[in-house]
């Protein structure tokens, strides 16, 4: 037998792979077998590994003979796991990206961003999502972490700072719309968004300004920041109301406001009527809350 300088047998050397699906014991057709790169290999005429080092593009292969393989494994019907591969290899060809709510059109503006920016052909994305309430961010982003990719990113995790920064020592982590100290982070910033929307509603003449706040908690507390400064530095009392991450219960507090109650059903002692304007903490808040706007 004859091999190429890089491990190629000669093709009057090649096994050929039985192409029909055959029949089973009972004379029905049997279920296709699934082609392997041990198949690739005996119909190429090369070794497994040979195979699989054409497959991930990587060094030691020549050209011609890595065309071969690609040739042999189209012919044979052959796709390439790369979810497999990149588990493999530790993930190093994969990017994981973790999205706290589908419906959120900034997140989704975002993931368009990092796919827009990778290349398909060398870095694959791995998608978890989470859920409005938060209650699915840290089996998402542990999915991510424990499926070995090459560095995940987060998109509106509210998980407490101390329990990103534990999972930030098993792989690289980024976190996205979001400013968690001592971690990279990627976020616009919130107080002075938030201190220029109220300036711009105090500049129309309005007085009565509420700010609907999310849960406490680490994150995200940038925007109620900007509207109480510049309230103050207005001489005017900020209306703070805390309501949830659900848009539905967003619009029902916003109602109360705007009709003069609070989002419990009390109403607001002292501050002259209800708001005229509501300010909300995230663009989907905002949405729902103008929805109910006179």
């Amino acid at each position: 037998m004859t091999r190429s300088s890089d491990g190629a047998q000669s093709p009057a050397r090649r096994a050929a792979v039985p192409q029909g699906a055959g029949t089973s014991s009972a004379g029905t057709p049997a279920r296709p077998r699934r082609i392997t790169m041990e198949d690739i290999a005996r119909e190429a005429g090369v070794s497994r590994a040979l195979v699989s080092i054409a497959m991930r593009d990587a060094h030691g292969v020549s050209a011609a003979t890595r065309e071969h393989i690609l040739e042999v494994a189209r012919r044979l019907g052959y796709r390439h796991n790369r979810v497999a591969a990149d588990l493999a290899g530790r993930g190093a060809g994969a990017i994981g990206v973790f999205v706290a709510d589908l419906h959120n059109d900034l997140y989704a503006d975002v993931f368009d961003g990092i796919r827009e920016i990778l290349d398909p052909s060398v870095r694959r994305i791995v998608l978890t999502v989470g859920a409005a309430d938060g209650s699915r961010d840290a089996a998402g982003l542990d999915g991510l972490l424990e499926a070995r990719v090459g560095a995940s990113i987060g998109l509106g995790v509210r998980l407490p700072d101390a329990e990103l920064h534990e999972r930030a020592g098993l792989g690289p982590l980024v976190i996205a719309t979001r400013t968690v100290p001592g971690m990279l982070s990627a976020a616009s910033d919130d107080v002075a968004g938030a201190r220029l929307a109220t300036e711009h509603l105090l500049g129309l003449g309005h007085r009565r300004l509420a700010f609907l706040a999310n849960p406490p908690g680490d994150g995200y507390l940038g925007r109620r920041l900007g509207f109480e400064q510049a309230m103050a530095e207005a001489g005017l009392a900020p209306q703070v109301h805390v309501t949830s991450y659900d848009p539905g219960e967003v619009r029902a507090d916003a109602r109360a406001l705007l009709s003069g109650e609070g989002p419990a059903g009390e109403r607001p002692a002292g501050r002259g009527g209800p708001p005229s304007r509501c300010s909300a903490r995230s663009p989907t808040s905002a949405c729902a809350a103008r929805r109910t706007s006179p």
